[in-house]
């Protein structure tokens, strides 16, 4: 027991944490392997884009990629060679994908076993491979799809239910579970097309659902921590708090990089639903 208490201390986890074994365990580490193949197959379809007569594209999460006609007007008044920023974004774009698989690939070997742990590596699996994957629409229609529609509403589905399930993978309160569900549907209203796209509703509902659905797992989490959550899961909580301070702090400086250079066009998380740029499959873009 002493053993067991000593080993829970070291990995930061507790005996009451939510662990897969036998097949679960394995099914999801066969999953995990699927969706890390297909994101490689699509990113050596990217490097081998010269070879197409096609062109590479590794761009940031914030970037818009390929450059469109007011980037190209942008770099030419502000006398930026289109190679010296595409060096540059292509550097960005490498140094933020390999830090979130790099990321994944850790709590693959780590903590899979934990539900939080696979929830997080799904999430940064999926977000990671975003900058390293470009536009095609010469490739199979399955791979499209999962380009498109299946590897952006899977990282939401994982991101919201870690969310509210860290740092033990329980759901508290027991209704929690239901929040965990509202990126989720979020993500499917900014795919669908037509009216009912999300991106089409007025602007003070746009940004009702977007506090609902980004405030409600925080809250979650801010209940979790004031009234169930040991010591060592708070100080778990205020390094994820502070992991994510940093990520959105990179959103707010490339904000402010755009009013310096205006090629610095904040796409956003619009690379996520790329798809739609090249009215692939007509898909939504994300604000």
């Amino acid at each position: 027991m002493h053993k067991e208490t000593i080993t829970d201390m070291q990995t930061g986890t507790t005996s009451t944490d939510v662990r897969l074994r036998g097949r679960v365990l394995l099914v999801t580490r066969v999953i995990w392997l699927v969706f890390a193949l297909i994101l490689l197959i699509l990113f050596s379809i990217n490097l081998l884009q010269p070879l197409l007569g096609g062109q590479t594209l590794i761009c940031p999460l914030t970037f818009t990629c390929p450059f469109d006609a007011h980037t190209l007007q942008a770099l030419q008044q502000t006398q930026i060679s289109r190679l010296a920023y595409t060096i540059y974004a292509t550097t960005f774009g490498l140094f933020f994908s390999l830090i979130f698989v790099g990321l994944s690939v850790l709590l693959f070997r780590r903590v899979f076993d934990q539900l939080v742990g696979l929830l997080a590596s799904f999430s940064f699996l999926m977000l990671g491979s975003t900058g390293l994957v470009a536009n095609f629409s010469n490739i199979p229609l399955a791979l499209q799809v999962f380009e498109g529609v299946i590897q952006p509403l899977f990282m939401f589905l994982c991101f919201g239910f870690f969310l509210v399930t860290f740092p033990d993978g329980r759901f508290v309160p027991g209704w929690s579970w239901l929040i965990g569900f509202t990126l989720f549907v979020q993500a499917i209203f900014f795919i669908i097309p037509g009216p009912f796209n999300i991106m089409f509703w007025p602007t003070p509902l746009l940004l009702l659902e977007l506090a609902l659905a980004y405030g409600s797992p925080i809250a979650v989490q801010i209940y979790r921590y004031r009234r169930v959550s040991t010591p060592a899961q708070r100080q778990q909580t205020r390094w994820v708090i502070f992991g994510l301070t940093c990520a959105i702090l990179v959103f707010l400086l490339t904000a402010f990089m755009e009013n310096l250079i205006p090629v610095v066009g904040v796409a956003a998380p619009s690379r996520i639903w790329r798809a739609h740029r090249s009215n692939r499959l007509q898909f939504c873009s994300f604000p």
